[in-house]
């Protein structure tokens, strides 16, 4: 049996679906993986919005006075939010995992400051020229 143009194109068709459909449907699972662990294991801190991307907005925070980066699927109006400080929930047992949550900004800076974020000192500023 041999096979045209037309049904090759139809399975081609047929199987990016498929592919996509199982990609979709192993992301869904990891972010509830993600999420179940963040919500079993809360420990709420504070982050920096760093960057903004077309797609996705960046932001930092620390556990254990360790840095850790987090992506965000940012709106419209994250760039007018760079380099301001929010809430993120986080795992204690997997601090990689985190939430951002983008409507929560915090301006204490002393709540900043004890959660990681302090000003350069002098010397460090120097040392970095």
């Amino acid at each position: 049996m041999k096979i045209n143009e037309n049904h090759f194109s139809l399975i081609a068709f047929t199987g990016f679906f498929v592919f996509l459909y199982i990609g979709v449907q192993n992301t869904s699972k990891q972010e509830r993986v993600i999420n179940e662990d963040i919500d079993n294991n809360l420990f709420v801190t504070i982050a920096k919005l760093k960057d903004c991307g077309r797609y996705y907005s960046s932001y930092i925070y620390y556990f254990d006075e360790k840095k850790y980066d987090g992506l965000y699927e940012g709106d419209r109006d994250s760039d007018s939010k760079i380099g301001k400080y929010f809430t993120v929930e986080i795992s204690k047992k997997n601090p990689q995992f985190s939430r951002l949550i983008i409507d929560q900004e915090i301006n204490d800076s002393i709540k900043i400051s004890n959660s990681g974020f302090r000003k350069k000192t002098l010397d460090e500023i120097l040392d970095a020229k």
